[in-house]
């Protein structure tokens, strides 16, 4: 095992407390909330697997699943928000074009940066 195999690991735990804080918001959009406490428990056991393991799984396509529903529940909430447009371009960029051209040793640690890009535009999100 090499250190770098386990850094998303270590972000996606942070998506469950952040769901429970968001959830706790008054006017914060639950269905989200509980979208992001979700997407912490899979993302949590998706990452627990290396990268060097050649997998693709129910667990995998579940993380997937669910991080498209909570963009789909993101965009339902905050469509008219240029920022919302901003950042989620950004995201999608970083995941498609900088992940393919990754390293597997690389991976964990792209994944892990944007767990924390997509979380501080989450806690940024509760003042837009």
């Amino acid at each position: 095992m090499k250190d770098y195999d386990y850094w998303s690991l270590w972000t996606s735990i942070l998506f469950f407390p952040l769901g429970c804080y968001l959830y706790s918001l008054p006017g914060y959009p639950k269905p989200v909330s509980i979208l992001i406490i979700i997407l912490g428990v899979v993302s949590t056991i998706h990452h627990t697997r290396s990268y060097e393991d050649d997998y693709n799984d129910t667990i995998r396509w579940l993380d997937y699943i669910v991080a498209l529903l909570l963009g789909g529940c993101l965009f339902y909430y905050y469509y008219d928000k240029v920022l919302f447009w901003v950042l989620g371009i950004i995201g999608f960029v970083i995941k498609t074009n900088i992940y393919s051209l990754c390293k597997t040793e690389e991976k964990s640690l792209i994944d892990a940066l944007l767990h924390l890009y997509i979380i501080c535009s989450l806690l940024y999100s509760t003042h837009i």
